[in-house]
């Protein structure tokens, strides 16, 4: 039941998601009253409204729709049609805005009522897109027909979609002739390949700078010299045609023709010299007396009728040339100055000549005269060249000024050279403000890495082009989608610059990304929605279904689309079925959804919920719309709720804290097995242990010693619920009469089922409490102990200070916290101080560092330091611990001095035993070895007390002759042991001879022959551990010093003691914790097994080789248990992988494999926030992968996979070819071998499969 709610709450917010993100405004009204019950957003933003202006309101009463002629006549209408629709709607917005808007509305059934629905999309936009789309239409055919040259457009298979009036002049077809005709209807046979091959290259991105020339056929049959420039036709980035340019050159190839004709008969007069070379009589231009053979070639006349004709080459000159020509003349013969200049002159067959005429003034050979000598070159060519060029820059610089495409060259830096007129109109820069500017500097910055390295590459190739798209800056600081032709004409004369052609894109970008979402939103949820869905006709047959439908029925779109749905029920009830669709399909009145059980392709059945649509096309139901929810596996877990809460409980009883779970009023709802315990061990004798009582207020009505810790519980739990705190936690007091306890009380809420529950779990730390108070008489020792104890920071800085070393150094305290240790240092040890510093801080301590300090008073003080890193519980060094001893007297008396400072190793050297071994019997062994060597005694041994037997017992000595003591088991208050536990005070027998009772222990113990005797107690955090007992063959006198030595020994040995039994402790809950920890995850491992019947077994028989195997890859055996448990869960993620699919007996369909593949994300979901288990996620998560990186989920590939997962997949595949499956047999084990071995290197480690092939042998 929790999921179907769950599913439902779901399923509600994410169609309420859809309502108020939906770009459309949508009204919903009460299909009775035409009262409104909801308005999205949207339509409150659009029209100008509150909500309130809306809701509970009907139609006509809302101002937008006031105006509206007939809106209630036509609310009635709706109500009987069920469909209502207006393509164009003034809508009056509140601000006084009229817009245009398409409206929708239906009437449906949402569970026992009807309801409208009202889709209101505002048109304004796209009424002026589309009146601006036909003025530019319009604009354009304009511009179009107004050129003087053809021009074109085809599609791919030269179909023509667009002529100009030019063209059709030119040609003398009509435009509807043009329209219905192929390109290749005008070329003749001879330029069909040619121009089949130039479309071919720029259809493959080749561009073309020269025009094609081609001839072309007219209406008439006359063919038609053109010249052709083609460049691609686009549509939404593609390619889908051609456009041209044709201009018609047939005169210009007849005069080339004629021009030809005319240089091949004077080419064959002339072989060698290019010019015209003439002889004129001085004063006369007119009296040539000479002309070359080449004047037949430049204009046509023989030398003959050159000489005879003296009026001929004013006569050829052009009319608009010739005055000017006569007058230099007139002027060269005046001035006697050598002449030079170009004119134009008329050929004999009538064509325009342009020649270079050059003389110069020559002597007479024979001395009695001058003469003009000349000549003329042919300069025509050059001429028309500059002429067409001067012509084509005109024609392309109006094109450019003219186009509404934006033209700029650059420089190879992106700098701007050039901008066409159309430019500021874009972009809103003036050209002063652009031209010398990086244009790159306008760039958006997320295009501006991918539009710089196409300009680097682009400047590197001549003639390179290129197409982008990309976003500049406005002036106005707005971004504009740009779509741009860069081509590198950089070594092209006349140009020397890279050219780009460009237009605005962005309302077009805009418009296409919206349509996009559009229809991916659309394709999204019928593609990708959980549930299945079919349209079926009157008749029950399918006219479409989405892909969950084929999942849920394993069938393909062949065997369901165009067939009858009734085919999805078993046999026996397809006819009832078709049936009953048909009544269905008739009646007004059919319940909203309802269960059946229906057949699969595979024979299968499943149990589904259908829900039930109608599409009505006007007030005519058309189709069926049957959105279809597999059930199936929500009645096997209604089935499991029963026995998932008994789990769940069972879960909670075996944590140790005291848990209960309350209600968003307090109660107490559910507890675990800890509270019902600790209820009845405290006389707790309420029948249910609390469920149903109020915990707020129970605590709000506690009284007596714990009233105000109860009150605080109580707020604590009210703060959790009101949403306050996320989690709080509580310490407090609650002795019971036979032993001081304390709590820890966690209060946490989760939401379930759209609730929120609270959780109250209860520990009890009156353990920790007690070491806390230990630590507190620590700290007293510290602070009453004779030594100067100083703490600092890893920097030096002194954060405590005891009483030892106010009485020191004379400062206080509050005198010396904060401020550096470099305090105490005398002006020439001050340098000592940084590597003092640091050696602490790589971890060394320094051990007695005998130095002078500085009191407060200023006098000098001989100290001995052991400064030791502090480092917490991670092991890091966090401070330095200093001890100082004044061993002024000791530089008085060296000896004493001496004694004190073995004294100290002895300590330190214990420090270190008991920091650096749990081993207590090994501390202990450096404890007697000190004790009888510093103290100079014969032996010493340990008594520990066990408290539960409360006896003394031997545990370790040194120096003895006999064992005669070894079996000692003395009472507290028996011997001199035992008193001495029993006063808590040093026992001192000077003469063991003169008192023979006490140790009768040991009959034996007269051959030792001790003399003198100390017992001493030990005792840590106020309780006994045991006694030290020293032995001295002859008399024994110690001085103070070593009094205090053998009692400050005593201290370090109940430590250690305490320590190790403490460590023991400790290490006996975390074994049963682990063997707690295996054990359930052994649980979960055959729970698995037990889902998947055909693998069970195989969890445990692949996690004992996979370990073996992990073993010799030389893993440590802390590595080996998140090794085993890793194995162990390796298929915990097919627990989110349906029955259906992981049972299935036969081969899974491409879907099922998607599913099945997602369970090593599902492990990975499932384990990855258990902190425990995350080393072990690795087999888990990537046993999947393979070698060569085709595995799955992420696609790892060689060492990327983890080694254990790689041992791991080869001892998986192993046992699975070995275990007997549905499908197959178990194989042999050499056929086996032979296949894990052919996959190394491809699924496998290569290293991997030979260490297992060798262990399985």
């Amino acid at each position: 039941m929790i999921p179907d709610l769950l599913s439902l709450k779901d399923s509600e917010l994410r169609y309420r998601r859809l309502f108020e993100a939906a770009q459309d405004g949508i009204l919903i009204l009460d299909a009775k009253t035409g009262m409104i019950e909801d308005v999205n957003p949207y339509l409150i933003k659009m029209l100008g409204y509150s909500r309130e202006e809306f809701i509970k309101k009907k139609l006509w009463e809302v101002g937008a729709f006031k105006d509206i002629n007939a809106s209630k006549d036509a609310f009635e209408a709706l109500q009987q049609n069920e469909y209502i629709r207006y393509e164009d709607l003034p809508l009056k917005a509140k601000d006084g805005r009229l817009i245009q808007v398409e409206f929708v509305s239906n009437v449906y059934q949402a569970g026992s009522e009807k309801v409208i629905q009202c889709n209101i999309r505002d048109n304004t936009e796209h009424k002026r897109l589309i009146l601006a789309l036909q003025e530019n239409e319009k604009k354009y055919f304009n511009l179009l027909n107004q050129s003087s040259d053809g021009i074109f457009i085809i599609d791919l298979a030269g179909n023509i979609l667009t002529v100009n009036k030019a063209m059709c002049t030119e040609l003398e077809f009509s435009e509807e002739e043009f329209l219905s005709m192929n390109i290749w209807d005008i070329i003749p046979e001879q330029y069909l390949d040619q121009y089949r091959e130039r479309l071919t290259k720029i259809l493959a991105g080749e561009s073309f700078e020269q025009a094609g020339e081609y001839e072309v056929r007219g209406k008439n049959g006359k063919n038609h010299y053109v010249e052709v420039l083609s460049t691609p036709h686009y549509r939404g980035g593609d390619i889908v045609g051609f456009q041209g340019i044709a201009r018609d050159i047939s005169a210009r190839k007849q005069a080339e023709q004629a021009l030809q004709e005319s240089e091949a008969r004077n080419r064959r007069l002339v072989e060698h010299l290019p010019t015209v070379v003439y002889t004129n009589a001085v004063g006369d231009a007119s009296s040539t007396l000479y002309v070359s053979p080449q004047i037949q070639t430049l204009l046509g006349y023989t030398p003959q009728e050159w000489l005879a004709d003296t009026n001929l080459w004013e006569k050829s000159l052009h009319p608009e040339d010739r005055q000017y020509v006569l007058e230099q003349v007139a002027a060269t013969n005046q001035t006697k100055k050598p002449f030079e200049m170009e004119y134009r002159m008329i050929a004999r067959d009538g064509h325009l000549v342009w020649v270079h005429d050059q003389i110069v003034l020559m002597n007479e050979l024979e001395g009695e005269g001058q003469l003009w000598q000349g000549i003329m070159l042919d300069i025509t060519e050059s001429k028309q060249a500059e002429q067409a060029l001067q012509e084509s820059e005109k024609r392309f610089r109006a094109l450019v000024e003219n186009n509404s495409d934006a033209i700029t060259l650059l420089d190879a830096n992106g700098i701007a050279l050039y901008d066409s007129p159309a430019a500021p109109g874009m972009l809103g820069y003036a050209p002063e403000d652009w031209i010398g500017q990086d244009v790159f500097a306008l760039i958006h910055p997320d295009d501006l890495p991918r539009m710089r390295d196409l300009f680097e590459k682009l400047v590197k190739i001549p003639g390179a082009r290129d197409h982008s798209t990309f976003r500049l800056h406005h002036k106005s600081g707005s971004w504009l989608w740009i779509e741009m032709v860069t081509t590198n004409l950089l070594a092209e004369p006349g140009v020397n610059a890279i050219v780009l052609n460009y237009h605005n894109i962005t309302e077009r970008k805009q418009a296409s990304d919206a349509l996009r979402r559009s229809d991916e939103r659309f394709r999204q949820v019928w593609e990708t929605t959980s549930d299945a869905m079919a349209l079926s006709d009157s008749q029950g047959i399918v006219l479409a279904a989405n892909p969950a439908y084929f999942a849920l029925y394993g069938c393909t779109a062949d065997q369901v689309v165009g067939v009858s749905f009734a085919r999805i029920f078993p046999q026996e009830q397809q006819q009832w079925a078709l049936e009953q669709y048909r009544i269905a399909f008739t009646n007004e009145a059919i319940p909203p959804y309802f269960e059946s059980v229906v057949q699969r392709a595979d024979g299968k059945t499943r149990i589904v919920e259908t829900r039930i649509t109608f599409i009505y096309d006007a007030s005519q139901r058309i189709a069926m719309l049957s959105t279809i929810q597999d059930i199936t596996e929500r009645k096997q877990v209604e089935e499991q709720v029963v026995s998932a809460r008994a789990f769940l409980q069972g879960v909670q009883d075996a944590l140790s804290a005291h848990i209960a779970i309350l209600d968003e009023q307090g109660n107490i709802i559910q507890v675990n097995a800890a509270w019902r315990d600790f209820g009845v061990q405290n006389g707790l004798r309420h029948p249910d242990h609390c469920i149903g009582m109020n915990y707020i207020d129970v605590c709000d009505s506690a009284t007596g010693d714990y009233a105000n810790e109860a009150s605080l519980v109580a707020n604590a739990i009210r703060a959790v619920q009101t949403g306050e705190k996320n989690e709080t936690r509580i310490e407090y007091p609650c002795h019971a009469s036979h032993e001081k306890r304390w709590f820890i009380a966690r209060i946490t809420s989760f939401e379930n089922s759209g609730r929120k529950w609270t959780v109250v779990a209860h520990e009890n730390i009156s353990n920790r409490k007690h070491e806390q108070e230990a630590l507190r008489r620590l700290a007293t020792i510290v602070e009453t102990s004779n030594d100067g104890i100083i703490g600092k920071t890893l920097d030096g800085i002194i954060t405590s200070w005891n009483h030892g070393a106010e009485k020191m150094y004379g400062y206080l305290a509050s005198e010396v916290i904060g401020r550096s240790i470099s305090l105490l240092f005398p002006p020439e040890r001050v340098a000592d101080l940084p590597s003092l510093l640091k050696s602490i801080q790589q971890g060394i301590p320094i051990q007695n560092l005998e130095t002078q300090r500085i009191r407060k008073d200023g006098s000098r003080i001989d100290v001995s330091l052991v400064l030791s890193p502090i480092r917490n519980y991670a092991g890091e060094l966090v401070g330095i611990s200093t001890i100082a001893r004044d061993i002024t007297e000791r530089k008085q008396a060296e000896e004493r001095i001496q004694r004190q400072l073995e004294h100290l190793t002895a300590f330190r050297e214990i420090d270190k035993a008991i920091a650096g071994s749990m081993n207590l019997r090994s501390v202990l062994q450096t404890v007697l070895e000190h004790v009888t060597t510093d103290l100079g005694v014969d032996a010493a041994l340990i008594l520990l007390y066990d408290p539960h037997a409360q006896v003394l017992k031997y545990e370790l000595g040194k120096g003895f002759r006999t064992n005669a003591l070894q079996f000692t088991s003395l009472r507290v208050g028996e011997g001199y042991a035992g008193r001495a536990v029993l006063g808590g005070q040093t026992i001192h027998i000077p003469n063991l001879q003169a008192r023979t009772t006490d140790f009768l222990r040991s009959p034996i113990f007269y051959q030792e022959e001790f003399i003198c005797y100390f017992g001493i107690p030990l005792m840590a955090k106020g309780e006994v551990k045991g006694v030290l007992e020293i032995f001295h063959r002859s008399a024994l006198n110690p001085d103070e010093e070593k009094l205090n030595f053998m009692e400050t020994m005593a201290k370090q040995v109940a430590i250690a003691i305490d320590n190790a039994t403490l460590y023991k402790d400790i290490q006996r809950s975390n074994v049963e914790l682990s063997m707690a920890y295996d054990a359930t995850i052994e649980g979960w491992s055959h729970a698995l097994d037990l889902r998947d019947k055909e693998t069970e077994g195989h969890s445990q028989r692949v996690t004992k080789i996979t370990v073996d195997l992990a073993r010799d890859f030389g893993l440590s055996e802390e590595d080996l248990i998140q090794v085993r448990w890793g194995s162990l869960l390796h298929d915990i993620g097919k627990m989110g992988v349906p029955d259906s699919i992981l049972l299935k007996p036969g081969a899974l369909t491409e879907e099922e494999w998607v599913s099945m593949k997602n369970h090593p994300r599902f492990a990975y979901d499932l384990l990855s926030p258990i902190r425990y288990l995350r080393l072990a996620l690795d087999i888990p998560y990537c046993h999947h992968e393979k070698w060569d990186g085709t595995g799955y989920p992420r696609g790892l590939k060689g060492e990327q996979i983890p080694l254990t997962a790689r041992i791991f997949a080869v001892v998986d595949v192993w046992d699975a070819l070995r275990s007997d499956r549905p499908y197959r047999a178990a194989w042999d084990e050499g056929k086996v071998r032979e296949h894990i071995f052919a996959l190394a290197g491809t699924h496998f480690d290569p290293l991997v499969v030979d260490k297992f092939l060798n262990a399985m042998e």
